[in-house]
């Protein structure tokens, strides 16, 4: 509908921000080719929605299987970051930089990344659950970190 152009430059003359639910409904009113109720339109935004958040989702879990989408600090200044080592996966990033409670180390290189590293295969998908067959490829276990286990978080004090 030609009106749609009109009605955001209104919006903006007005000072309103276009959000993406706004300009979400106006594409509905623009693709429609005539008036919708209010039910219409929200049952055509449930259906773009759905299928937007797949497809960001999908572009999301693709990005972070290149091997330079992972990072991590190089110091405590989470400004300073550097490219992290392709066989290191987001369980040695999360275990080195976030508070879990246990002073063990794990060395750097023996978990492994998560997943093939093929665009357009998703993370959860594996070759074992795409065939019958073996992975070409095992993956070895890391060495359990004794003092993960062992050790309990300190209670807090009252």
């Amino acid at each position: 509908m030609p009106h749609c152009t009109r009605v955001r430059q209104v919006l903006k003359a007005r000072g309103y921000r276009a959000t993406p639910q706004r300009l979400l409904v106006l594409e509905v009113l623009e693709t429609a080719g005539r008036h919708l109720s209010a039910e219409e339109v929200h049952a055509a935004l449930q259906a773009r929605q759905i299928a937007r958040d797949a497809r960001d989702a999908a572009r999301r879990v693709e990005r972070a299987e290149q091997p330079e989408a992972h990072d991590a600090a190089v110091d405590e200044d989470p400004r300073r970051r550097r490219p992290c080592p392709p066989d290191i996966g987001f369980m040695q990033i999360a275990h080195d930089r976030l508070p879990l409670g246990c002073r063990s180390e794990i060395p750097w290189g023996r978990i492994p990344a998560a997943g093939p590293r093929r665009p357009g295969v998703l993370a959860w998908t594996s070759a074992s659950s795409r065939s019958s067959a073996p992975s070409p490829r095992p993956v070895p276990s890391p060495a359990p970190a004794a003092s993960c286990t062992s050790r309990s978080r300190p209670s807090a004090a009252r």
